[in-house]
């Protein structure tokens, strides 16, 4: 079994022995962000096991909830968005919220993000109606040991079945992915960040001797490439959208 775990902050790191990947909460809603979700996901990664970023939705804007989610996504985690109940103040997604949110991913990272839920929360969200949805990953929590798929799924990608140790227990559809072959499918092939700079400069290549595209504002948001080249002492990156940036003047939303 390709097994793993989920954590957030209410959790201690877990011993790894016997795992090869984990997910870690990266945050909620449009006002909490997880405070060790960099530092554990450092730990995990050095460890030698695959990670995913997961995000605990909510009825808030999901356009911010983005935003705020985008610290957390880099190009070696999976995204994840955990759709269920929400008791506090926002309430839950709806399935139009759900579908903005999941385009703003495929848009932004070019990636469609796993969902994880369970079988009837999904049914009576979505209804089995025509839905974005169903193209994501799934991501679904059961005690059973064969899960029951909800309408539109033909198939699983991760099980959370139980416990191991105290921690919730999940494991990789083996019958149809690797490891490697999800995490090479399903990892962001763009990544977004935001100006840093009261104003940064769009070149056609990556030097500063290149003619200027145009000039993006502090606090614009920015669709990078997952690959860099050192030129000059500046770290450029391709904008999905045409142009190059050096992205030491780029960062996370605060």
């Amino acid at each position: 079994m390709i097994a793993g775990v989920d954590i957030s902050h209410f959790n201690p790191f877990p011993n790894t022995e016997g795992l090869s990947f984990m997910f870690l909460k990266a945050g909620e809603g449009t006002y909490y962000r997880d405070p060790v979700y960099i530092a554990h996901r450092a730990i995990a990664r050095a460890k030698g096991l695959k990670t995913g970023a997961y995000w605990f939705t909510s009825g808030g804007d999901v356009n911010e909830q983005y935003r705020r989610f985008s610290y957390a996504i880099d190009k070696d985690s999976v995204i994840v968005l955990d759709v269920e109940e929400n008791y506090g103040a926002e309430g839950v997604l709806n399935k139009a919220q759900l579908e903005e949110f999941i385009a703003l991913i495929y848009r932004n990272n070019g990636v469609y993000p796993i969902i994880y839920s369970r079988e009837n929360y999904l049914n009576g969200l979505l209804k089995g109606e025509k839905s974005t949805a169903y193209q994501c990953p799934l991501w679904i929590s059961t005690s059973l040991s064969e899960p029951t798929l909800p309408l539109g799924w033909s198939t699983w990608a991760f099980h959370q079945y139980g416990e191991i140790n105290g921690f919730d227990a999940d494991r990789l559809n083996e019958s149809w992915w690797s490891l490697n072959s999800f995490w090479a499918v399903h990892t962001p092939k763009r990544l977004v960040k935001f100006v840093t700079a009261d104003a940064l400069n769009v070149r056609a290549a990556p030097n500063t001797a290149s003619p200027i595209l145009r000039v993006l504002k502090r606090g614009e948001m920015v669709q990078l490439g997952v690959y860099t080249l050192l030129n000059e002492g500046y770290l450029w990156a391709e904008l999905f959208d045409k142009g190059y940036v050096a992205t030491n003047f780029t960062g996370d939303m605060a």
